[in-house]
């Protein structure tokens, strides 16, 4: 039979295996039942049934009973559940669907779960992406798989489906709210669609032609934003992200808004189109030392040449963790400083870390040393003299978010022996190579 062996072939390419075990989400519906079909009796496949009554029709309840008796009949396992009161919108019913499905692959070793959109779902959802005014991401349409989720039909049309059903003697339920014109996407089906037909017979395949070349324009996007992340991006914690303002600049504003809102996304929010142009317009011309927020929290500040995105409120402390350096031996550890966790170790002479290192020597330190962030009122020794941290870090433009992930180095007295990455004091400092007490942070 063509549907399974093009079933068959689709999730080889999706990465399923022999054996997986699949959770086929199951409505009753024609194309779920196809779909159920051609795994259990014609590939074999280890499936798993799974029903969710949204209570959305009086009817609910009478299709749950009958795809009850189907896998009963087939032999195929069931999980159902049914929303506790009856779902208003599509959208309502959309979330609370794949949260079941979710729940129900996890309960039942479901390594991958599948559902039965097709091609015909593929062209009306562009189609009414593009009455919305669509991006040109939003013309690839449903994809085929995302995370556990897979879709092995979106190659075969309704028709395929339901000629596939006819010639197997299936039965399915027919869900009523499909002919109404209530909603966007059945004006679609049934109006929008019949009519561009009569005017352009292969619209179809242009339409799936049109989903195909924004995939492919999207893959060499990504792989254009990857490279241009790694100029970019200068550091990053789970919560924010350092970027060097002149590299971001420097690329065209179609590049940098798009590596902007993949950023974001990472850190929980992708803005909107008005989100997007005061993103950029904040990068190009906001005042050093001023910053804005974006919906879902998320921060924005300039610090001369440093633009920072962060997650959550800017009034939440990050985390601080000191690290100790008991004795003038060998040892490693790790220090957190501003919420940025920093990895450092410390021998007599040499030592194998990568990263800044300062040399002292040990008669002169006060032990225990303390690597911490650094604290108003810090001051350094420098050959020049006694300087406040604050005026160092105004002298090099190092702003507020960066020194504040700037880990430095103390005595038992709180005495500034190295502002890593930027400044050595001389009290501590070495006379000569031998016998030295090296530190290094990274």
């Amino acid at each position: 039979m063509q549907i399974p062996r093009r079933i068959h072939a689709q999730l080889k390419r999706l990465g399923v295996r022999t054996g997986d075990r699949l959770l086929v989400a199951f409505s009753g519906g024609a194309d779920s039942a196809v779909l159920l079909h051609a795994l259990r009796f014609h590939l074999g496949a280890d499936v798993v049934a799974a029903h969710f009554d949204h209570r959305m029709r009086d009817s609910s309840a009478a299709d749950a009973a009958w795809v009850r008796g189907v896998c009963r009949a087939w032999g195929v396992p069931l999980i159902e559940a049914a929303a506790e009161r009856p779902l208003r919108s599509e959208a309502d019913a959309r979330s609370a669907r794949y949260a079941f499905l979710k729940r129900a692959a996890a309960r039942n070793d479901a390594r991958w779960v599948l559902t039965a959109h097709h091609a015909d779902d593929q062209i009306e959802t562009i189609v009414f992406r593009l009455m919305r005014g669509t991006g040109p991401d939003g013309l690839r349409g449903i994809p085929g798989r995302r995370g556990r989720l897979l879709r092995p039909m979106l190659g075969i049309h309704r028709w395929q489906i339901l000629a596939y059903a006819r010639a197997q003697g299936l039965r399915y339920r027919e869900d009523p709210t499909n002919a109404s014109r209530q909603f966007a996407r059945n004006r679609i089906r049934h109006d929008v669609l019949p009519a561009m037909r009569r005017e352009v017979p292969d619209i179809d395949a242009s339409i799936l032609r049109l989903a195909r070349a924004a995939r492919q324009s999207r893959a060499a996007w990504n792989r254009l934003l990857r490279e241009a992340e790694t100029h970019v991006v200068i550091s990053q914690t789970h919560a924010s992200f350092e970027l060097a303002r002149p590299e971001l600049l420097g690329y065209h504003r179609a590049i940098r808004t798009r590596l902007v809102r993949r950023l974001l996304a990472r850190l929980g929010s992708v803005p909107g189109r008005a989100g997007t142009r005061s993103a950029d317009t904040f990068i190009s011309s906001g005042r050093s030392g001023t910053g804005i927020t974006l919906r879902g929290g998320i921060r924005i500040a300039r610090e001369h040449d440093v633009v920072r995105l962060t997650r959550g409120c800017p009034d939440t402390p990050p985390e601080e963790r000191p690290l100790l350096i008991p004795v003038p031996e060998a040892g490693a550890g790790e220090a957190v400083v501003g919420g940025r966790t920093y990895t450092a170790c410390w021998s007599n002479g040499s030592n194998s870390g990568a990263g800044p290192v300062a040399c002292f020597d040990p008669s002169d330190l006060r032990f225990p040393l303390v690597i911490r962030g650094w604290r108003p009122g810090d001051r350094i020794r420098l050959a020049g003299g006694s300087r406040k941290l604050k005026k160092l870090f105004t002298d090099r433009k190092i702003g507020r978010a960066a020194r504040s992930t700037m880990p430095v180095v103390v005595d038992r007295d709180n005495n500034v022996l190295w502002v890593v990455g930027l400044a050595q004091a001389v009290t501590g400092a070495p006379s000569s190579p031998g016998g030295t007490f090296r530190i290094t942070v990274s």
